[in-house]
This record gives C-alpha cells, structure tokens and sequence, in this order.
C-alpha cells in the first residue's frame, strides 16, 4: 500500500474524508431544516448534495486535458 502503510496516515486519511463528508453535508441539511423540509428529507439533501461534487470532476479533467492542448477541441 505504499504511503498508507501505519496507522497514523490511515488516521488522518480517515479523518480527512470524514471532515470533508461533514462540511458539505452539514451545511445543506441544515439549510434545508431552515426551510421547512422535515429531519429525513434534510438528511437526503445533505448525502445528495455531498456527493454532487464528484459529478463535477469529469468536467474539470476535460477542461484541463483541452486546456494544455492535449486533445484537440472541433467545432461543429
């Protein structure tokens, strides 16, 4: 496993993921109760809008690989 190789990394990788579900899911769900949505449906709103984030990465990489002039972009 090279890098995550003791316990202390597999800590801190642990608890990064943990941070990072937390400071996304928090937030919505919260904002959600705020407007009226009940405990479950801002729970489902916050997991939702967690993992939206990682829709966008495939856009991301596109424009870095047709930015650097890796792939030609045509126009139709």
């Amino acid at each position: 496993m090279g890098l995550l190789n003791n316990g202390i990394t597999w800590g801190y990788t642990i608890l990064l993921c943990v941070v990072s579900f937390l400071a996304k899911f928090l937030p919505c769900a919260i904002v959600a109760k705020l407007c009226g949505f009940n405990l479950r449906e801002s729970g489902a709103i916050g997991a939702l809008m967690s993992c939206k984030g990682y829709v966008s990465y495939p856009d991301v990489c596109r424009k870095v690989v047709t930015d650097s002039g890796s792939i030609a972009v045509q126009s139709c």
